[in-house]
């Protein structure tokens, strides 16, 4: 993907009608680790819109999936969906709902290779845990459609080798600066 801004990335994880417009440092950080190839980011196609309102509004696909509740009808479409989406594009069922890494991911493939996190996503951070995971090959996030939209898209992030080690040092950064300053007390 060419270059991204904070706030295209910003739309990708806060999105929907509960939005707000959520930590600037993190999706800075994201878009960042975008434009310099830590992390490669694609767009890629999930559903069209009818496929999603038919799911969104027909009782009969929510109450089936009972292991996908938990949010709203539109939540519950986009987990199902993705859900979908794992299984036809990388042949891998997955399953809802699971503690994985100190969180809990929307969507998360058996082999834990694909993680995926659906609508309004209060803390993107949570991209650099999952793949503190060597399992973790992909994170997708499904922001939830505007109006206008035609098609509900996903963004698949993929981890470069050089994203644990960047993290790492900024870490170890951190701690030196904190340090630092403790000990000119």
């Amino acid at each position: 993907m060419k270059k991204v801004t904070s706030e295209f990335v910003r739309n990708i994880f806060y999105s929907g009608q509960f939005g707000f417009i959520g930590d600037r440092e993190v999706t800075e950080k994201i878009a960042f680790f975008v434009n310099n190839n830590y992390l490669i980011l694609t767009k890629i196609s999930i559903a069209t819109k009818e496929q999603y309102l038919e799911v969104c509004t027909n009782p009969a696909f929510t109450s089936l999936r009972d292991d996908a509740s938990g949010g709203s009808f539109e939540h519950v479409a986009l987990k199902i969906l993705g859900q979908v989406h794992i299984e036809s594009a990388y042949g891998v069922w997955s399953k809802f709902e699971q503690s994985f890494a100190g969180y809990i991911p929307d969507v998360q493939s058996i082999d834990d290779h694909t993680i995926c996190e659906c609508g309004h996503t209060n803390n993107p951070e949570k991209l650099f845990a999952y793949f503190r995971h060597p399992e973790v090959r992909l994170v997708i996030q499904i922001p939830y459609p505007n109006d206008t939209d035609a098609d509900i898209f996903g963004y698949e992030f993929q981890a470069t080798p050089d994203l644990i080690p960047f993290l790492d040092c900024e870490s170890e950064s951190v701690s030196q600066s904190i340090k630092n300053i403790l000990n000119n007390r």
